[in-house]
């Protein structure tokens, strides 16, 4: 049985089915992954550019927006609800994570870029 990060609210209404790296490439190149892991999040299917880690702009196919933290750069996110238990058909990585405070303080909100 997956496991629901947190709960839907009308801020959160769309979901997505994630993927965490576990360690590095094995010899071959493969990556491991946990079981998936579902949560509730904002999902803009909308073309991004960004700057990553390294300086390098990239672009991104969409982003996710979330109230926790749930990814890191190198997981695998799927748009919908997935019974896999690796990656699927559909599903891309993670190349970005920001954290987007509020003025006051008071809230905290994640965007991932796939």
């Amino acid at each position: 049985m997956a496991i629901k990060i947190n709960k839907k609210t009308r801020r959160t209404p769309d979901i997505v089915t994630v993927w965490k790296q576990i360690g590095e490439p094995d010899a071959y190149g493969n990556l491991s992954y946990t079981t998936p892991v579902y949560a509730w999040v904002k999902y803009n299917d909308q073309q991004k550019l960004f700057v990553n880690l390294d300086g390098v702009e990239q672009r991104g196919r969409a982003s996710i927006f979330c109230e926790k933290d749930v990814m890191t750069i190198g997981d695998v996110a799927f748009f919908g609800e997935s019974l896999e238990s690796s990656p699927c058909k559909g599903s891309f990585t993670v190349k970005d994570r920001r954290s987007i405070s509020s003025f006051s303080g008071g809230r905290t909100e994640f965007r991932y870029v796939i």
